[in-house]
């Protein structure tokens, strides 16, 4: 009843497994608790891969909006240089 690493033959079952896994020996023990020690790490792994796609996306979102505010103060500025000038013209 060795499992090797990640041969869960159901995912996220290995808490239920362990406790249901009185009677083995001291080597399927050693198996079962690294099998349930590579899913946390997995489990950890994704949550952490998740957070850094969201801080990314974040950032971006960020910078995004940084750049369209400064182009608008910028497009207002020439706008506003632009009447000034046919104001000027006209008088």
């Amino acid at each position: 009843m060795g499992l090797a690493r990640g041969s869960c033959p159901r995912k996220r079952c290995f808490p239920l497994f362990i406790i249901s896994c009185k009677m083995m020996s001291s080597n399927q023990e050693e198996v079962t608790l690294g099998a349930f020690l590579q899913y946390i790490e997995d489990m950890g792994m994704k949550a952490y891969d998740g957070l850094v796609i969201q801080n990314a996306s974040d950032i971006a979102r960020e910078n995004d909006r940084m750049r369209n505010e400064t182009n608008l103060a910028y497009l207002k500025e020439k706008s506003e240089k632009r009447r000034k000038q046919e104001e000027a013209i006209k008088r």
